[in-house]
Formats: structure tokens, sequence, C-alpha cells
């Protein structure tokens, strides 16, 4: 990666309201109404491997993002937990 894209990620990264927006649309894509499953014709191992797809794919955005941090520049730590501690 060319230091021009790093740049733009350290810069993303150190926004902390951009990356928690961004970090919030895509975890969105994940979001699941369980209502929608309620006449779901499948099985119940079906509708669990469907869950089970759904909860992947959020670890995997997270860890997506976790792994940006490595280009951070400087030291600014992302903050992680509850602020106010």
């Amino acid at each position: 990666m060319n230091d021009l894209k790093k740049n733009k990620i350290n810069e993303f990264l150190n926004d902390d309201v951009m990356r928690e927006a961004v970090k919030e649309v895509i975890l969105s894509v994940t979001n699941v109404d369980l209502s929608k499953y309620a006449n779901f014709q499948a099985d119940n191992g079906q509708l669990g491997e469907e869950i089970r797809a759904i909860a992947q794919a959020k670890d995997l955005i997270n860890q997506g993002f976790d792994k940006l941090s490595n280009y951070l520049i400087g030291e600014n730590p992302i903050k992680k937990g509850n602020p106010a501690i």
C-alpha cells in the first residue's frame, strides 16, 4: 500500500466520529429483525446457520476495523469501550 493510502487510513482512524459512523453503517447491513424469521421456511438447523453467518459477518467486520489500527501513525491509540472510564 502506498504512503498516500496509509496516510488517508491514518486520518480516518484519528477521526473518532467518522470512524464510528462508517463502522455503524457497515455493521447495519448485518442488523437482523428476528421477527422476519417467524415464518422462515426452514428447520431450526438452517435458521441457526443463517444467524451464525450473520454473527460471523459482524465479527469479520470488527476484525477488519481492528486490523486498520496497524496503519496508525504515532501515538494515538483507538479508544475502545466506555469513554467515561
